[in-house]
């Protein structure tokens, strides 16, 4: 699922939202604290890479402080560094394999989900470093994805094979910020978790993918690219306890990127309950006479770039109606 690029600032999409289809209040969302996880090395002695992304021993990533993280499930008397470290050699050794030494830079995120299935407890594990590349007898060239991968902690304190693994859409060249989510009431689903990953490609673009880890199986259920760095925030912007992702979408090439002059542009996703699905800049079709004539003309001056006579409308309108979505 793409991002559709839509001209705002959040902290007016904020205050659109107010009579819009969501409800987020004025203030633009803070961006998690962006203390990358530990890793755990590829190489047989397992060391940290060496860079600020990495750290020394696998551990579970830190949750978005604006989302309930999903209880954690653990094995009696098993320790999580430990299951970590292991878990990530185990998901690295067929790729070490495959590329030779040019893997052995790579390292890996392992952490548990907070999910447990009728045999054990399941567990993640996401790839970072240097990608490698093969290059094949006839000059063909095979190149690594960076790919996220589960696996379940069996009650006999062994591993299973891997269950499933899907490479990253938006080809990062490195992860660096990885959070699991708590997806709230799944409907008729069943439990789940939302992994949140964002990292770098290029000489600038950041990346943002959302995937769901669901019983045995994962999915994409959102991927996004920035042209800047900042590939988006999280935030509960509704205050339903379900994290709202917040993508950058801005434009930094207005003139050009080291002219430090932005087109400033976010797009705003909510959780359904199965799905990620975009925010539109909308009137609720639900008001009447004089706040829907208000409504709609905050929605026409947000859509003609004119934020601040927008945010203001929003806001006197939404004081007029305060019990409302």
């Amino acid at each position: 699922m793409r991002v559709r690029v839509l001209t705002a600032r959040v902290a007016v999409l904020l205050g659109v939202g107010a009579i819009v289809s969501l409800a987020c209040g004025s203030s633009e969302p803070a961006m998690p604290p962006a203390t990358p996880p530990p890793e755990t090395a590829a190489t047989a002695t397992t060391a940290p890479e060496s860079t600020p992304a990495a750290t020394a021993a696998a551990a579970t990533p830190t949750p978005s402080p604006t989302a309930t993280a999903a209880p954690a499930v653990r094995m009696p008397d098993e320790d999580e560094a430990a299951l970590a470290a292991e878990l990530a050699a185990i998901a690295l050794a067929p790729v070490i394999e495959e590329f030779g030494e040019g893997a052995e830079d790579l390292t890996a995120h392992a952490f548990p989900l907070g999910l447990r299935d009728g045999e054990g407890a399941l567990w993640a594990v996401v790839t970072n470093g240097p990608q490698p590349f093969l290059r094949e007898g006839d000059g063909n060239v095979i190149n690594f994805f960076h790919f996220v991968a589960l696996y379940r902690r069996n009650a006999d304190a062994s591993w299973s094979e891997e269950l499933s693994q899907i490479t990253l859409e938006t080809a990062p060249q490195r992860t660096h910020l990885v959070e699991v989510l708590d997806p709230g009431p799944r409907r008729a689903a069943g439990p789940g978790a939302l992994i949140a990953i964002r990292g770098q490609t290029g000489a600038h673009a950041g990346t943002f993918d959302v995937l769901l880890a669901e019983g045995e199986v994962l999915r994409t259920v959102v991927s996004h690219i920035s042209a800047g760095p900042d590939s988006g925030s999280i935030a509960d912007l509704d205050g339903d306890g379900v994290a709202e992702l917040i993508f950058n979408t801005s434009n930094p090439y207005v003139f050009c990127y080291a002219c430090a002059v932005e087109e400033r542009s976010e797009q705003v996703y909510r959780w359904t309950g199965l799905e990620y699905e975009s925010v539109p800049l909308e009137a609720p079709d639900d008001l009447e006479g004089d706040l829907a004539a208000r409504a709609e003309r905050a929605v026409r001056l947000a859509e003609a770039n004119l934020w601040r006579d927008a945010a203001a409308l929003a806001t006197e309108t939404s004081r007029l109606a305060p019990d409302h979505e």
